[in-house]
């Protein structure tokens, strides 16, 4: 019961980092927008020009400077954080399955399929549908290695 209890309050505690870096990512990319539609009407005197922009748009242009930063970081860490609530596809659960059943690593499933290690992550992880050539080598490959047969709907998580 103890690990059950520390599990969901992991969950809780990542849940709140994501809704407040999803906040904080939400008002500085406000704030962008709302820069950049000074930076639209704030109009340049004749006089008043260095380099075809005044001394506002200027500031303007560096304030955008320095929030674009600011935001790609916080991209990547919602990016991040989101990571453990992705669920990954019936294709990519069946894929890791018979990985594990085979005994084998991401690398070693690559290799013995022939395939890209990225192409095999993307299955895995990111729901790529692959082509059926990929489903066929992936079911002939573990059907060899599980000395069973495996096929093509059971990898879809049709069969």
């Amino acid at each position: 019961m103890q690990k059950k209890s520390q599990k969901k309050s992991a969950v809780n505690d990542l849940t709140e980092d994501l809704r407040l870096i999803r906040e904080e990512l939400k008002q500085k990319q406000l704030e962008y927008r709302n820069l950049v539609g000074e930076l639209a009407e704030a109009t340049a005197l004749p006089g008043d020009k260095y380099m075809g922009f005044n001394r506002e748009q200027r500031d303007i242009q560096r304030k955008l400077r320095e929030i674009e930063p600011e935001i790609n970081r916080l991209r990547q860490l919602e990016k991040i954080a989101s990571y453990p609530f992705q669920k990954k596809t019936a294709l990519g659960r069946n894929i890791d399955r018979l990985r594990r059943e085979c005994g084998w690593s991401l690398d070693e499933l690559a290799t013995a399929t022939e395939l890209d290690k990225k192409a095999v992550l993307a299955h895995v992880n990111k729901g790529a549908k692959p082509r059926p050539s990929t489903l066929k080598a992936y079911a002939e490959t573990f059907s060899e290695k599980l000395g069973r047969a495996v096929s093509v709907a059971e990898i879809m998580g049709d069969g």
